[in-house]
């Protein structure tokens, strides 16, 4: 599952990256997507796939501390490139006569270096927050990867700065954006249901669930 996961997502960025017919927004913002997913899977499943072969849960505090950082950098890159091709859907769809302008590759180049200096950024002070808590010796991590939350709750430190830290990159990161895509397809949604032709609809519904080359 790990190799179809990481080879299936690797083929993806690649053929967007080789086809021309694929050099269009959607499917850049789906390769950017699917290397987010590469770091997502190998920061996890390979550690989880060697505790179930050799029963060692051990893992050094760097190895913990790397876990967290691109742990954190995938889900905040996730976020944010699902949030850019609700807005690019958006666009192409209700906004059609400005779509080349609106979605430039220069807007698109923007978008995704955007993303990434963000979940990189997010990623370090995360790293950093938890790698300055102190733990007992004897303490364990009730979970198959370094999860920031389970860490918290095992630490002998104060953490209540960092629980704050937490909900306030939850309404940034994660609730915000939640708000930007939710409204972009009811927006999305309100422009199809005008369109009069079934035809039409069934085109612009097919353009929001899978990214068509132009």
């Amino acid at each position: 599952m790990y190799l179809t996961t990481f080879l299936g997502n690797m083929t993806i960025a690649l053929l967007v990256g080789l086809v021309p017919r694929l050099h269009t927004p959607m499917y850049f913002f789906l390769s950017n997507l699917a290397v987010s997913d590469v770091i997502f899977v190998s920061a996890t499943l390979p550690k989880l796939l060697s505790i179930l072969l050799t029963h060692d849960h051990w893992m050094s505090f760097s190895s913990c501390m790397t876990q967290v950082y691109f742990f954190s950098l995938s889900g905040s890159c996730d976020i944010f490139l699902l949030t850019s091709m609700s807005y690019d859907r958006y666009v192409a769809i209700c906004q059609p006569l400005q779509y080349s302008l609106l979605m430039s590759k220069d807007v698109c180049l923007s978008l995704a270096l955007s993303t990434w200096l963000i979940s990189v950024t997010n990623a370090a002070i995360n790293a950093l927050s938890a790698s300055l808590l102190s733990f007992c010796l004897t303490q364990k991590v009730d979970h198959f990867f370094c999860d920031q939350k389970a860490l918290y709750e095992i630490a002998s430190s104060d953490v209540t700065g960092r629980y704050i830290l937490m909900t306030c990159q939850d309404v940034l990161l994660a609730s915000f954006p939640f708000l930007l895509i939710m409204t972009s397809y009811f927006f999305i949604i309100s422009t199809i249901l005008k369109i009069n032709s079934s035809e039409g609809r069934v085109k612009a519904y097919s353009s929001c669930t899978s990214p068509s080359p132009r």
